[in-house]
């Protein structure tokens, strides 16, 4: 994925949420025949159905980051974004939330708590 980021990005509007959540069966058919992207048509065609969760949320809270706030701690945030948006597990609720320098928990302890195997490196 990261290597395909340039790409998703330029797919996706710079992931403005306000013109990805007006996608529709065009434009997911055009992004599922683009070489550059992940060619999961599915997966695809979950990127507007979250824009419009992000806005809905975003929307009704005031914010998202007041959305996430009001959750409490971390565990709470990741299981709502898993249950909230499409296609989001553990490991993306994680890397979510640290994007959003929001506290998280160290790496090493998260990953052995889900059974999680680390890379060499990081054991």
């Amino acid at each position: 994925v990261q290597a395909r980021w340039p790409a998703l990005a330029e797919a996706f509007a710079g992931f403005d949420p306000s013109v990805v959540a007006h996608y529709g069966d065009h434009e997911i058919d055009r992004l599922a025949a683009d070489a550059r992207l992940i060619r999961s048509r599915i997966k695809l065609a979950a990127v507007p159905v979250n824009a419009r969760t992000f806005l809905e949320l975003s929307e009704a809270h005031g914010g998202f980051d007041q959305w996430l706030d009001a959750l409490g701690d971390y565990d709470a945030k990741e299981r709502a974004l898993c249950r909230q948006f499409k296609y989001i597990g553990e490991f993306g609720a994680y890397w979510s939330l640290y994007t959003l320098q929001i506290e998280v928990p160290d790496h090493r302890r998260w990953a052995r708590s889900r059974g999680r195997e680390l890379p060499a490196f990081m054991a």
